[in-house]
């Protein structure tokens, strides 16, 4: 992680700031809730002052957009998952690669409610619920065809106000007809 990201991103941002939107930690269902994982999500904001990656530097503020699940045993990380929004960065310099994405290019706030930083315990029952609607959430996803169109199977479980805040290349959505129309449809397309 040092040498293929942390190194050549530090040398091409000065003055870094992790600006977490979310932040959690708990046992992971893929192993039987036998390993702990964090998860941390948001932007790594700096000056993008030299190359990075093949991008040329613009010296403006750049935010990168990122997702990072973290093993942890004995209190120390030992094993990392970095997920990083480039394009979004490419975007941001000038140098998009992409033809024109279907939904709205934003930098994307963290929770409306702003509630997405839990660094303490909280009530197990709470995260069972929330582990069981996404669980339902994704298998639903395989339903589709046994509903009367894409409106019915997203209202099972999103609300119409629902936001979708996809990667560059994406964009980000608002309300479910919009969503389908300008995500859902082109994906599935």
């Amino acid at each position: 992680m040092a040498e293929a990201f942390w190194r050549p991103f530090l040398t091409a941002m000065s003055r870094v700031q992790r600006r977490e939107d979310i932040f959690f930690a708990g046992r992971n269902q893929i192993d039987g809730f036998a390993s702990v994982w964090g998860v941390s999500m948001g932007h790594l904001m700096g000056l993008f002052d030299a190359p990075f990656l093949g991008i040329r530097p613009t010296r403006r503020i750049a935010m990168l957009r990122h997702a990072e699940f973290q093993r942890i045993e004995g209190g120390r990380i030992v094993e990392t998952a970095l997920f990083c929004d480039l394009l979004h960065l490419m975007r941001q310099a000038g140098q998009y690669p992409l033809p024109a994405q279907t939904g709205a290019h934003l930098v994307q706030p963290g929770p409306a409610t702003h509630d997405g930083l839990l660094r303490g315990p909280c009530a197990e029952a709470e995260g069972a619920h929330t582990l069981d609607l996404i669980c339902r959430m994704i298998g639903a996803i395989n339903e589709h065809r046994s509903c009367s169109g894409p409106e019915e199977e997203l209202a099972h479980h999103w609300h119409d106000d629902m936001v979708w805040w996809g990667p560059e290349g994406i964009g980000a959505t608002w309300t479910i007809p919009r969503h389908i129309a300008q995500h859902q449809r082109p994906f599935r397309t």
